[in-house]
């Protein structure tokens, strides 16, 4: 084969210092060929820059220009290289810290003193108050999603220490995808999300104030109805216990005892170190 470069390049600039330029070149071939064979041929690929580098091949048009099927003339158009396709799981992770408010009920006070009526006695209903927790939202996009693995994080809280929040100091609140279509790469993608809350006070353990109809009596191992206070019925309404089963004496001082209880699992969060980046 023998290729010519036919004198006829040309070329422009617009308004946004884009350039553009269109090269020929003419092949004669020893026999017939085919489209694909002279362009392989020159060797000028798609993508391919010009000489002066600040544009690259977008265009390559090749067309028979004898009967025989010998030469070819390549029209090759230069221009504005067009970005790659993104890859939406190479964006950073998107995370939102907020606040969440919420009520809950309160067995004490700010200063850790059991909240009760003026005669040391727990009120009917709970008092309630505000429950505003620290959130964090953490979206990244994903390739895959395994939804067995993720979900069986639901309202577990961290073991160990875990982008510098302590041990037990987060819960997840919610974990989740949404499933997006790539039209760049012809396939779905998800969108991953997690939510945090945190609880540095008392790690999300539950606690409440050691109270009850009953006590325990030691001395026969077994459960025995509180009497009132004439001594000859039985209390109706629950009363502070000890910590140990016992009914607390109502003379002041009273010191009231709260229950302690560690109701979620635990996990290790070092699985959703991806997300973070």
């Amino acid at each position: 084969m023998i290729i010519t470069e036919k004198p006829n390049r040309s070329g422009s600039i617009n308004a946004k210092f884009e350039e553009t330029y269109s090269v020929t070149y003419q092949v004669l071939t020893d026999s017939i060929a085919y489209p694909a064979d002279v362009v392989a041929f020159v060797g000028i690929n798609i993508g391919d820059a010009y000489d002066s580098g600040n544009a690259c091949c977008i265009n390559i048009n090749p067309k028979q220009v004898s009967d025989d099927g010998k030469t070819w003339d390549i029209d090759y158009h230069y221009g504005k290289r067009e970005p790659m396709p993104s890859d939406p799981t190479q964006e950073p992770a998107r995370i939102v810290e907020s606040v969440e408010h919420l009520e809950k009920p309160y067995d004490e006070d700010r200063d850790g003193v059991a909240i009760t009526n003026s005669a040391g006695m727990p009120f009917l209903d709970h008092v309630m108050g505000d429950d505003s927790r620290p959130t964090i939202h953490i979206e990244k996009n994903s390739w895959t999603w395994n939804r067995n693995g993720f979900l069986k994080y639901r309202d577990v809280i961290n073991k160990g220490t875990w982008w510098g929040f302590e041990n037990n100091t987060l819960k997840v609140q919610d974990i989740g995808s949404e499933r997006i279509w790539s039209e760049e790469f012809d396939q779905y993608y998800y969108k991953i999300h997690l939510e945090l809350a945190y609880d540095p006070k008392y790690k999300w353990a539950k606690r409440v104030l050691d109270c009850g109809l009953m006590q325990w009596n030691p001395f026969v191992e077994k459960l025995e109805n509180i009497l009132d206070d004439n001594g000859v019925g039985y209390i109706t309404e629950p009363v502070p216990l000890d910590g140990a089963g016992k009914a607390l004496p109502k003379a002041p001082p009273i010191k009231y005892e709260f229950l302690t209880f560690n109701i979620y699992n635990e996990m290790d969060f070092s699985v959703f170190n991806w997300m973070l980046t």
